[in-house]
């Protein structure tokens, strides 16, 4: 009755319109089967819960419900005071939840829409049925050519050992500072107690998808709620016991050290170290997200897949478009997370971003249009900041001309296509420019991208649309090549 006065009618009658509850009212149907009335002497039939009389707000509508509510139960959420950060929060948890559920705004404007669930149902394939799908690279692909050229293709045996071997001494290090502490850390995480602490490895060394020889060391160390009093002494002591070159980003509950030497392995290592309570850690983490749905493939599509990640890594690492504090970058679970949602494919994630980039006319975004074109959302949390990450917001204007860089230099000049230039096209040029042309040629990173031909071929379409991008020597080839 009430809804047929209006939306907004409907709300203050309900006597959910406060945010003394919470900014969040979640709307259910008083559908049979559902509820029984206890405090009207209603039976209660098995599966049903129990409302009751509590007569805060309301004292004749007001009632509670006794037992834990199913979000399956939830017919729609209204926002009653959530910020767009907020939001986007909720619509991560709903994405995490497995289906959906429609969030209108106090005013009755559908403000998560179905196409918005289904637009990052990507993000999510492997975490739960949405299955992960694998696009291969074509065996001629210049990407192909790159992981081959490269020895990327994971051998995770091999990688495991050489992890153990580095990560050892590391570990031993961190347990005897804990110990000087009065802190018990398990060996082995599943046969902890309460208050073991927990050492547990969320970085790509953990999950197999770290470059070869790539000793980056990324920990989050769990403490029960008294230990985690001590967070400021534990990162003071660490900073002493590993000798670094220098630190970044840290904090009291973090620390982070690069080029740490580990005199025991004669390796040099970065080392991130992060500490939250057990509380904390019983949410859906980050990188338990990712292992998902790398470990929901099938063995030939994860290796493939992790070899597109490798690779990826590598080239966005040269060209300074990698780290998140050093770089800008997206960081290694965000590269991750990148390549995944784009068919485990490195070529695909660099079109999509490349065409999120550039408006019709092929103009470059700035880098804030970019950001609300190109979200890269966080199937987990964060237990660092208890929150989803959209990896783009982690990018910085410095990161987005980096990976424009990189992206053109590995994507727009790497399809082989319609215009072939003889070689003594090329060589003619050479004796006309000094040789400039075929040095440049030879020394250029290209070169890894070029066929196995005496023909070299090029996709001028592709140059004429992205022509500020491409080198000068690289234009001339292209107007004496039309001569030709």
């Amino acid at each position: 009755a009430d809804a047929q006065a209006g939306y907004q009618t409907a709300i203050e009658k309900s006597g959910a319109n406060t945010t003394s509850y919470g900014s969040l009212i979640f709307v259910t149907k008083n559908i049979p089967g559902r509820f029984y009335r206890s405090d009207i002497g209603e039976s209660a039939p098995k599966g049903q819960f129990e409302l009751f009389i509590t007569g805060v707000v309301d004292s004749e509508r007001h009632v509670g419900i006794r037992g834990a509510y199913p979000s399956s139960y939830f017919d729609a959420i209204i926002n009653n005071g959530f910020t767009e950060s907020e939001l986007d929060t909720l619509y991560q948890s709903i994405m995490l939840n497995g289906f959906y559920i429609p969030v209108y705004s106090k005013e009755g404007q559908l403000i998560f829409t179905p196409q918005m669930y289904a637009d990052r149902l990507k993000f999510f394939a492997g975490v739960h049925e949405e299955p992960l799908q694998i696009s291969t690279l074509a065996s001629q692909d210049p990407f192909t050519k790159l992981i081959q050229q490269n020895q990327l293709n994971p051998d995770s045996t091999i990688n495991a050992k050489d992890i153990e071997r580095v990560e050892t001494p590391v570990r031993t290090k961190i347990k005897e500072v804990l110990t000087s502490l009065g802190i018990s850390l398990a060996d082995d995480p599943s046969s902890a107690n309460l208050t073991d602490a927990l050492l547990i490895n969320i970085g790509s060394s953990g999950r197999g998808t770290n470059l070869p020889k790539d000793y980056d060391f990324d920990y989050t160390l769990v403490l029960n709620r008294q230990d985690y009093k001590k967070a400021a002494a534990i990162t003071a002591a660490l900073r002493n016991v590993f000798p670094h070159g220098s630190e970044t980003g840290s904090s009291a509950n973090q620390v982070r050290l690069s080029q740490v030497n580990m005199s025991e392995t004669s390796e040099t290592i970065d080392l991130d170290i992060g500490i939250v309570t057990r509380e904390d850690s019983f949410l859906y983490s980050s990188n338990q997200a990712v292992s998902d749905r790398l470990n929901s493939l099938s063995s030939i599509d994860k290796q493939q897949a992790i070899a597109n990640i490798l690779l990826a890594k590598k080239l966005l690492k040269d060209g300074h478009a990698y780290k998140a504090y050093e770089d800008g970058g997206f960081g290694g679970i965000g590269v991750e997370n990148w390549i995944l949602s784009n068919n485990g494919n490195i070529r695909q994630a660099f079109e999509s971003f490349w065409q999120a980039s550039h408006d019709k006319n092929g103009d470059t975004l700035t880098f804030s249009e970019f950001q609300k074109n190109y979200p890269i959302y966080d199937p987990g949390t964060n237990l660092r900041n208890q929150y989803f990450d959209n990896y783009v917001l982690k990018l910085t204007d410095n990161g987005y001309q980096n990976m424009l860089n990189v992206i053109s230099q590995y994507l727009n000049h790497s399809n082989i296509s319609s215009l072939a230039i003889p070689l003594p096209a090329l060589t003619s040029l050479g004796a006309r420019t000094g040789g400039s042309v075929l040095s440049a040629i030879s020394t250029s990173p290209l070169v890894a991208l070029l066929p196995d031909s005496p023909t070299i071929a090029y996709n001028v379409a592709t140059w004429i649309k992205n022509l500020r991008l491409v080198p000068l020597w690289l234009r001339e080839l292209v107007q004496t090549s039309k001569q030709v």
